[in-house]
């Protein structure tokens, strides 16, 4: 039996360092049938040229602005599968890897039934001692999800054997292309945050199981790319997305009283009259309501010019209003 391809897929946005330093370890990989695509998602400099001189053998898809994680790494996975791969992993660029993570990944992968999506056990970079994700579950009483054992030594988690989890992270995440087939592609009203996780409900409502392979591991410069604010209006806007989308009636209405307070605290915070016990900015507040502002208007993919300007007055916005 032939040895399965895998296609990397990694999302470049004006990092090219951390680019580097993760080819670096792809090219050290031990397996035998690996290609790797790196989409660059319209950064400012020239970095794709940067890239095809240092690694050639990669495949570079420049693309002309910011297509958000949904739809740059869309178009890798596009043409991942159009060149007939078999597997294709989405990793980030901030990750650094062990030159057997693709092979254990791989290896863990093929003994499992109705296999969706699998993510390996995730540290922290540079500590590698910590857990940054084994798994997440959602919280209703929060609205939200939360990882397993963030924070905590590796040597908390107790598991040998790959477990269930809610969602596979999209920072590192394995999937069949034969689920990619019957599945489809991430969905990019999300553009980024939220995306993995309504990918993988998508995945099991298809009748596949989304993994945790805790004995192969990969380490994660936490927090590289977006910017705080850009963030949390993403996090915020898609979470009621995600719910809308993958939620049942009632389980939505378990976080309704949170996310009524949460968003009469942030009304009063944004108009300079902060309920006490907590201390966030103003301007947190205003995207926080700008996150709802869009969700009720339908309007998603990626972050409005009045994001931007909260964000950074000099930063372009990935949308217009």
């Amino acid at each position: 039996m032939s040895t399965p391809s895998v296609h990397v897929i990694i999302l470049n946005w004006n990092g090219l360092p951390d680019t580097l330093e993760c080819l670096a370890a792809l090219r050290r990989q031990d397996y035998p049938a690996l290609k790797v695509w790196v989409v660059d998602n319209g950064s400012a400099e020239v970095e794709a040229e940067t890239v095809r001189r240092e690694y050639p053998e990669v495949e570079v898809l420049p693309q002309g602005a910011n297509l958000g994680f949904c739809g740059g790494n869309n178009v890798g996975i596009r043409s991942a599968l159009d060149a007939g791969a078999d597997y294709v992993l989405v990793l980030n660029n901030d990750t650094v890897s062990p030159p057997n993570f693709v092979s254990d990944l791989i290896a863990q992968s093929a003994r499992l039934e109705r296999v969706g999506a699998v993510s390996p056990l995730i540290l922290r970079h540079p500590e590698e001692d910590l857990i940054w994700y084994a798994g997440a579950a959602w919280e209703p009483e929060t609205a939200g999800f939360r990882h397993l054992l963030e924070d905590q030594p590796r040597t908390e988690l107790r598991a040998r054997e790959p477990y269930p989890t809610t969602y596979a992270c999209g920072c590192c995440l394995l999937v069949p292309a034969t689920v990619l087939r019957r599945v489809g592609l991430m969905d990019e009203r999300y553009f980024a945050y939220y995306d993995e996780a309504d990918w993988c409900a998508r995945m099991k409502n298809a009748g596949f199981e989304c993994y945790v392979v805790p004995t192969v591991s990969i380490s994660h410069k936490v927090s590289r790319s977006t910017p705080g604010l850009i963030s949390a209006y993403l996090m915020a806007r898609n979470r009621l997305l995600w719910m809308r989308e993958n939620l049942p009636r009632r389980e939505r209405w378990r976080s309704a009283r949170y996310l009524v307070k949460e968003f009469v605290w942030n009304a009063l915070n944004a108009a300079g009259l902060p309920p006490g016990g907590r201390h966030i900015s103003s301007l947190h507040s205003r995207v926080m309501l700008l996150a709802w502002r869009d969700f009720l208007l339908r309007r998603f993919g990626g972050f409005p010019d009045s994001v931007a300007r909260l964000a950074n007055p000099t930063a372009k916005a990935a949308r217009t209003e």
